[in-house]
């Protein structure tokens, strides 16, 4: 876990700015959520991670970590049932693979055991592999809802990209001014079906992908910082 923490520090500490890098001396970004997240990582055919993103899971909606931090959902959203809902947050891509004109393919050599889904670049890539892995965590757990903080342009782009995610609540100061969006996964899963029908398949199939990796709650422990 000590590459994804350092990857985290990179994204959010020193290139987004997000957080003080003053307060993570050792260049490891962690907070009180981790222990009980489930983290997903894209890894490519490097060692370090290509892209990022973990579900925090708790028994309340309140308890999650946009509502923690002071974003609220409007009063025309139905909040789903205790369990009914994780959130989904730092999501993240290497600045390297963020560049528009990336090849698609670039850096994840074709494993011949699950095929790459239609993707504009190695960023959107690296994105719906993400989304994979947190779509079939979620159907092993029955969660029928995902929450999360986001930009409202990433709002649209995950639109465009096929995805019906929706704004619930007014933007916040949350890592930058965030507004809170959810997602139905039925109905993800009929949109999907009908607008980008092989980007569902690839989450559909079970397949290992050989460029990811998922560590859940007790398979790793806190890196232990070196003094300073």
């Amino acid at each position: 876990m000590e590459d994804v923490f350092r990857f985290r520090f990179q994204v959010y500490c020193e290139e987004k700015r997000f957080l003080p890098r003053d307060a993570y001396p050792g260049g490891l970004e962690t907070d009180e959520f981790d222990g009980r997240a489930t983290h997903f990582v894209v890894n490519g055919d490097d060692r370090f991670p290509r892209g990022y993103m973990r579900i925090v899971e708790t028994a309340e909606q309140a308890a999650l970590p946009i509502f923690v931090h002071g974003l609220t959902a409007g009063a025309g959203f139905p909040i789903p049932a205790p369990g009914g809902a994780v959130e989904i947050s730092r999501m993240m891509v290497r600045s390297d693979f963020r560049k528009r004109l990336r090849a698609v393919d670039d850096g994840f050599p074709p494993s011949g055991i699950l095929a790459d889904p239609p993707a504009r670049n190695a960023s959107d890539l690296i994105q719906l592999k993400l989304i994979r892995l947190a779509y079939r965590h979620a159907l092993a757990i029955d969660v029928r809802w995902f929450f999360a903080a986001i930009e409202p342009s990433q709002g649209r782009k995950l639109n465009m990209m096929g995805f019906p995610i929706r704004p619930i609540g007014p933007v916040g100061d949350y890592f930058g001014n965030v507004r809170p969006h959810a997602v139905d996964l039925r109905e993800m899963e009929d949109a999907l079906s009908s607008r980008c029908p092989k980007v569902m398949d690839f989450f559909n199939d079970p397949a290992e992908d050989i460029h990811a990796r998922v560590i859940r709650p007790g398979e790793w422990a806190m890196p232990l910082l070196s003094a300073a």
